[in-house]
């Protein structure tokens, strides 16, 4: 695994929903963000937190998809209300 498909605290997040079918339900709408990054056999997993004050604890890198922050001059708690706010 390549260190640019890894994630990290702080990155913005949206559930992959190529993956919904696989689940029972998604409680996950809107832009999470990253809050912890551990390892469990030796793979990363996360922690996410969405607007909606859900929490996916130990989820797999393949659950999320990345969204690029466009504007670098607020910070990136800022950048992660305005997603949810949209």
């Amino acid at each position: 695994m390549t260190e640019n498909l890894l994630l990290k605290v702080g990155d913005l997040v949206i559930f992959n929903s190529d993956l919904e079918h696989e689940m029972y339900y998604v409680m996950t709408e809107g832009v999470g963000i990253v809050t912890l990054v551990s390892k469990h056999s030796r793979m990363p997993v996360y922690d996410v937190l969405f607007p909606n004050g859900h929490v996916v604890y130990a989820a797999p890198r393949s659950w999320f998809i990345r969204i690029p922050v466009k504007q670098q001059a607020c910070p990136l708690e800022e950048e992660w209300k305005m997603w949810g706010d949209q």
